[in-house]
């Protein structure tokens, strides 16, 4: 081996042109590597989380318990352990799996709080391309469902109520043909329900709001986690409170407050906050209600500052992950050159 290396390195000094052609053609490479990589980074520093290369692994594995830990991160706005959970698993699934399609979702859900509407709408081409790979009928089903559900979370950022509705009730009919009513079909059913109540609640009909309500009620149940009542309780909270039940919609959200503190969901207090400040606000109780959106404020700070380590985070991901690619390139055309050299060395150099 060390005699072969000593033939060569003599062979390119005897042939200098060919040592320098081979030279240029790496440099060449490498400047043109670095080039595309910055002006990839210049083009995409806006963007947060990074493109993952996805790993063929085995995803005979059930997921259901880190999907369940994603979602109640969501709730206590756990963001940055969010995405290293996401990265974890991402590598770890096969690439056109179900499970692929799940966390799509999720880092869709987690663009939501940057409003990056175009990185939404790549994760959720993401799922559309998995869906017609899948061979189970219920994951395809399922799958469309996460896809519908980004619509609904774009449809409400943005005050489209039509589509909220729209898309939810196509979930809700889809999910008659599902055979196994796994986690995700329990899910999916309670969480579209209560989207059609909220629907319902704003458009002051009461009886089909209160109708769904009830409806997500039984499916929560089923999961047997009182997590879930959150959203129940919040709907019924909401309900009544539109419905000028001030006093009936503190008992819901006395309830739902209870597992919010029991289950340090600083999200969803955020987002309650307010909702037990107007019913306060109601009953003639200005204390109390002030007291409400102080807490909301105070909350609010908190969110705040998780979101900006959550962007400082996926940004500095983001560059590591490129510089990483870079030098992936980079080595890659080091050795193409150099298997040129050694393919150039016997016809060149034959007598040696």
């Amino acid at each position: 081996m060390i005699e072969v290396i000593f033939h060569l390195l003599k062979a390119l000094f005897m042939k200098k042109k060919y040592f320098f052609c081979a030279l240029f053609y790496l440099v060449f490479c490498s400047i043109t590597i670095s080039a595309n990589v910055s002006k990839d980074i210049y083009a995409s520093k806006d963007s947060l989380i990074t493109s993952t290369i996805f790993q063929s692994k085995t995803s005979q594995i059930n997921y259901t318990p880190e999907f369940q830990q994603i979602m109640k991160n969501f709730s206590a706005y756990k963001l940055v352990e969010n995405i290293k959970l996401i990265e974890k698993l991402e590598n770890e699934v096969n690439e056109n799996s179900f499970e692929m399609g799940v966390l799509a979702y999720y880092k869709a859900y987690l663009y939501l709080e940057f409003d990056d509407f175009t990185k939404i709408q790549e994760e959720k081409n993401l799922i559309e391309k998995i869906i017609p790979e899948l061979k189970d009928k219920d994951q395809k089903i399922l799958l469309t469902c996460y896809s519908n559900m980004i619509s609904i979370y774009k449809a409400e950022a943005q005050k489209n109520k039509s589509d909220e509705f729209l898309y939810a009730t196509k979930n809700i009919n889809m999910l008659d043909f599902i055979k196994n009513k796994n986690w995700h079909y329990l899910v999916f059913k309670g969480k579209n329900a209560t989207i059609l109540a909220n629907y319902f609640v704003k458009e002051k009909k009461f009886e089909e709001a209160a109708k769904y309500a009830e409806l997500s009620s039984k499916y929560y149940s089923e999961l047997r986690d009182p997590y879930y009542f959150t959203f129940y309780y919040r709907t019924k909270g909401y309900l009544e409170s539109t419905n000028e039940n001030p006093e009936k919609a503190l008992e819901y959200y006395k309830k739902m407050m209870e597992i919010v503190y029991k289950e340090h969901s600083t999200y969803n207090a955020y987002s309650y906050y307010p909702m037990v400040a107007m019913a306060y606000k109601k009953m003639g109780d200005d204390e109390k209600s002030a007291n409400y959106l102080l807490k909301f404020k105070m909350t609010n700070d908190t969110i705040q500052k998780e979101k900006k380590l959550a962007e400082n985070y996926l940004k500095t991901n983001f560059e590591k992950n490129l510089k990483s690619q870079e030098n992936k390139k980079r080595n890659y055309f080091l050795f193409f050159g150099f298997i040129l050299i050694i393919f150039d060395y016997p016809f060149n150099y034959p007598s040696l």
